[in-house]
């Protein structure tokens, strides 16, 4: 059985140890969507290198230029067992890309960054990868940004629809978009928190409690009744002058 993490283990920064170059919003964001699906913690720098050769054949983690979306794409597919489909903004409807999100398909998104207020990252604006991993369903979202840093780089960023929205649209003229699973976590191999695990013990015991009682007073009961109909028989064979009656059958 596989060990998933839950998405609150999980956060990657593009200025963590493993990388090398600049540019690296894609592959950190991919190393993410691989520990979630897999179970598999990748460099960031494997991934960027996987990617530049699926985009022109070349390795090179130093240089500044991003990675496409069919490079993404076809590195997650080909080099990581992550089957994935890539859509360009002006292909895709937003709300077609949140629909994915709540079929628990999160996708890795293309998205001009300086449309969005609540960034960590004020200095850039360009287009940027983040991860999408929640509509909230109150017209809030929450991402993973490999863009922070800092004591709180791996606190949840929830921001909002609309601004998240307009952001993705603006990056349509950029070459952005999103690269989406083709299918959702099998969720029921997750790895239980010990929160869920201290519920279920407690829900267990009240229900084995249950049954023993139950079973308790179903014992009872039948002794009771078998009792109750055996004694009258037993004093009326009696009074009717049985003598094979012993005196054993009336202790019993």
């Amino acid at each position: 059985m596989s060990v998933l993490p839950e998405l609150a283990q999980i956060f990657y920064a593009q200025w963590d140890a493993d990388h090398v170059g600049q540019g690296d919003c894609v592959p950190t964001s991919a190393k993410m969507l691989i520990r979630y699906y897999t179970g598999r913690e990748e460099r960031i720098d494997d991934i960027r290198a996987a990617m530049d050769l699926a985009e022109d054949g070349v390795q090179d983690l130093a240089r500044d230029a991003g990675i496409t979306l069919e490079a993404a794409r076809i590195a997650l597919t080909t080099t990581y067992g992550m089957p994935c489909a890539a859509a360009y903004a002006r292909d895709i409807h937003f709300d077609e890309l949140l629909a994915y999100v709540r079929a628990g398909r999160l996708p890795i998104v293309f998205e001009l960054h300086g449309e969005l207020p609540t960034r960590q990252d004020l200095a850039f604006g360009g287009l940027h990868a983040v991860w999408l991993v929640r509509d909230n369903g109150d017209g809030t979202l929450e991402v993973k940004d490999p863009d922070r840093w800092g004591l709180h780089k791996a606190d949840r960023w929830i921001l909002e629809a609309a601004d998240f929205r307009r952001a993705y649209v603006a990056g349509a003229a950029l070459g952005g978009g999103a690269v989406i699973p083709n299918e959702a976590r099998e969720e029921e191999i997750l790895v239980l928190t010990d929160a869920d695990k201290s519920w279920i013990e407690q829900v267990v015991e009240t229900k084995l409690i249950a049954v023993r009682e139950n079973l308790k007073g179903e014992l009872v009961g039948a002794i009771k009744a078998g009792f109750n109909e055996t004694l009258p028989t037993l004093l009326d064979r009696l009074a009717a002058g049985d003598k094979k009656v012993e005196t054993a059958e009336l202790e019993t």
